[in-house]
């Protein structure tokens, strides 16, 4: 029996394939490695267009489709504190369709970058299209990572996979993967300090904003550090005011000690947050600068 359609144009089975036009997606893993946080739900936002929010799948794995949407964009992991109840964002960025991931990791590059809060920057974009997001590209989430890389293994001892993007790398939410053991890892440093990586990542933008305003890079016994203040005071020498001692105190403890004359430095001192120390110049009656260990 012959079924013939309704305008009378021939049979079903003569009727071509439905072609449809290729959407493009963002996919990746999104985890926080942390039992305390309950996480399934990844929303991605972008210039234009509607936000998207699909699941995760067992493997903490997801694809959203991009059709209408357009980037940059931002990814973001909805995590809830089974304790507090509290609700927070692990964000990743993608600047273009292909792998985005949404970890402990891409939210310190978030970080970073932004300068805020990344639960905070996330929920302040439109869900119906931001512009803000045009902001973000290639070189400046390069320059984000390789400084989150580089505190890291100074303050944690955690070295990231070298030469590979910490936003788009292939990574698997389960041991082995050198990405997830590494964010395991700070899981494990960050609560045995009695925080999480929500609250580490707002240290992370607090110093992104002092260096932004003042940016000394450091190299002592531990390796470079960008030295960023956060206070300053100036002590005079009251038996000759032209003698002062500026204290220059960094978001980690770090101090950095300049004594001058007039406009003539007459020794500069570091002292780590570790409390090592370093006398970086000295001069005396005027003579050669040396130095001490």
């Amino acid at each position: 029996m012959l079924f013939r359609s309704a305008c009378g144009g021939g049979t079903t089975g003569d009727a071509p394939a439905a072609s449809w036009p290729a959407v493009s997606s963002v996919e990746g893993t999104a985890y926080a490695a942390d039992a305390r946080l309950a996480a399934d739900e990844v929303y991605v936002k972008g210039t234009g267009g509607i936000y998207r929010r699909v699941q995760t799948d067992s493997a903490r794995a997801y694809t959203a489709k991009l059709d209408s949407l357009a980037g940059p964009y931002a990814v973001a992991l909805r995590v809830v504190s089974d304790s507090t109840g509290q609700e927070g964002f692990l964000v990743g960025f993608a600047t273009a369709p292909g792998v985005a991931n949404a970890t402990p990791l891409t939210t310190l590059v978030a970080a970073e970058l932004t300068g805020q809060d990344p639960t905070t920057y996330f929920q302040g974009l439109a869900n119906a299209g931001d512009p803000a997001l045009a902001t973000v590209n290639d070189a400046a989430l390069l320059a984000a990572q390789g400084r989150v890389a580089a505190r890291l293994a100074r303050e944690f001892g955690i070295a990231l996979p070298p030469s590979q993007d910490i936003l788009s790398a292939h990574t698997a939410a389960q041991a082995g993967d050198p990405w997830f053991d590494a964010a395991t890892a700070l899981t494990a440093r960050l609560q045995a300090q009695g925080s999480d990586v929500i609250a580490y990542a707002r240290d992370v933008a607090r110093h992104a904003v002092l260096c932004n305003a003042e940016r000394l890079t450091v190299t002592d016994g531990t390796g470079p550090a960008d030295f960023c203040p956060r206070t300053k005071s100036t002590t005079l020498d009251p038996a000759d005011t032209s003698h002062a001692s500026y204290l220059f105190t960094a978001d980690d403890g770090a101090v950095l000690t300049l004594d001058a004359r007039g406009t003539t430095l007459l020794g500069l001192t570091y002292t780590n947050a570790a409390g090592g120390a370093w006398s970086l110049l000295r001069l005396r009656n005027g003579r050669s600068p040396g130095t001490s260990p």
